[in-house]
């Protein structure tokens, strides 16, 4: 289905699926709503997500996250945090490389919660993008320690 949009009759499949509480099928109408540029209100994309991510939907909890971030409801994108958390503590690992880059832009980098901790874990399950940051920070360390070393020898009073 990716790049085509759905006939009248696998959304009315999906329909019927999701009132028996079929996660796949309220993603998807999430999708299709959000494709009709359908965010918010009834039979909205949001709507059909957080349905979804009441059953354990990690795909919905990531697009919800996305939908927040896009949309920058609140102050410092504490809901996209909330929804891609909740993805994350479940596998999706675009979701762990979101959390990344949110905590990167707080400045942890390293330690529990962390940029780094998210990547890995998110590089552990096979993710590309999060195997790039990590190489990426880990030069940048590594540019900062040389720096901090050759202003440390430059510093130092000539013995001569």
């Amino acid at each position: 289905m990716i790049g085509e949009q759905p006939n009248d009759q696998e959304i009315e499949r999906w329909r019927n699926a999701a009132t028996k509480d079929d996660v796949n099928a309220m993603t998807n109408l999430g999708l299709v709503a959000a494709g009709l540029g359908r965010v918010e209100g009834e039979d909205s994309a949001e709507v059909w997500w957080v349905a979804a991510a009441a059953k354990g939907g990690a795909d919905a909890m990531f697009n919800l996250g996305v939908l927040r971030f896009e949309a920058e409801r609140t102050v410092g994108h504490d809901s996209a945090v909330y929804w891609w958390d909740n993805a994350a503590r479940v596998g999706h690992d675009d979701a762990m490389v979101n959390l990344g880059f949110i905590r990167q832009s707080q400045g942890r980098l390293s330690g529990n919660e962390s940029a780094e901790y998210w990547w890995q874990r998110a590089a552990e399950a096979g993710n590309l993008d999060a195997k790039h940051n990590l190489d990426e920070l880990r030069m940048e360390r590594e540019a900062a320690a040389l720096n901090e070393t050759i202003v440390g020898l430059s510093s130092r009073p000539d013995e001569s």
